[in-house]
């Protein structure tokens, strides 16, 4: 199963993202930051080109090519 595509949908007060796969399956979840979902919208938005093609089953995936965790960044900043 692969993506094959994933799409930001502004409604009212909330932002949904919504993924969808070759086997059918679809699924929505909420994101965003309070006073900024516009700006989350277009994050998303250029970073569909990435997930697309993706399995959707590697959720720890994305987390490690994106985010550095904090103790990684503690560590790299600790005096010595």
């Amino acid at each position: 199963m692969r993506i094959t595509a994933v799409k930001p949908i502004l409604c009212d007060q909330f932002l949904l993202v919504r993924v969808a796969t070759d086997a059918g399956l679809t699924g929505t979840g909420e994101a965003g930051l309070w006073a900024s979902h516009e700006v989350v919208a277009r994050a998303v938005e250029s970073l569909a080109e990435y997930f697309v093609g993706k399995d959707p089953a590697l959720i720890e995936h994305p987390t490690k090519r994106f985010c550095v965790p904090a103790t990684s960044w503690a560590r790299w900043r600790a005096p010595r």
